[in-house]
């Protein structure tokens, strides 16, 4: 049959907020702009890497979506390209993604046989390599005293230990 494109869920990093682009969105649109780009990265993961759109639909499922009127929401739509949340070029060729986007949907579909949509990838060979050794997890638990990773420092305990209920009355 037809390979699945889509993603179930996606991740929000813990530092979401502390991104400065994160943060010039919300300074300028507040919320209705943080609302706008998940949005459209759940749209976007929901039929794989990227989302080809008609900007006339795109604009009016956001203002729909944002419960505002489309030139506002098309303003949103322009300002998160411009922050570069979303890749100009793509953008311009009716193509919703970005390089970050790419890395997230590439990883998460690291056990499927159908990764790429050559339709619109911006991943480069290095990078998809890189992922698929799993540079970054590597240097992450190896990479000095100040990771919390298992069974580096016993912060998170072995899998098979038991542990007694936190009550102090027995029911023995």
């Amino acid at each position: 049959g037809k390979p699945r494109l889509g993603l179930d869920y996606f991740f929000l990093s813990v530092d979401f907020y502390s991104d400065i682009k994160i943060r010039h969105l919300k300074r300028v649109h507040g919320s209705y702009g943080i609302h706008a780009f998940i949005f459209l990265e759940q749209l976007i993961f929901r039929f794989g890497s990227f989302l080809k759109f008609d900007l006339d639909d795109l604009v009016f499922e956001l203002s729909d979506e944002l419960r505002i009127d489309e030139a506002r929401a098309l303003e949103i739509l322009n300002y998160l390209v411009k922050l570069k949340l979303f890749d100009q070029t793509s953008f311009d060729r009716g193509y919703l993604t970005s390089i970050e986007i790419q890395e997230h949907y590439y990883f998460a579909t690291k056990e499927r046989k159908v990764r790429t949509q050559p339709e619109c990838w911006l991943l480069s060979e290095e990078k998809m390599e890189e992922i698929d050794s799993g540079i970054k997890h590597k240097k992450l638990i190896s990479g000095g005293e100040d990771n919390i990773s298992p069974g580096v420092n016993n912060v998170f305990p072995d899998s098979n230990d038991i542990y007694p209920p936190n009550n102090r009355h027995s029911n023995s």
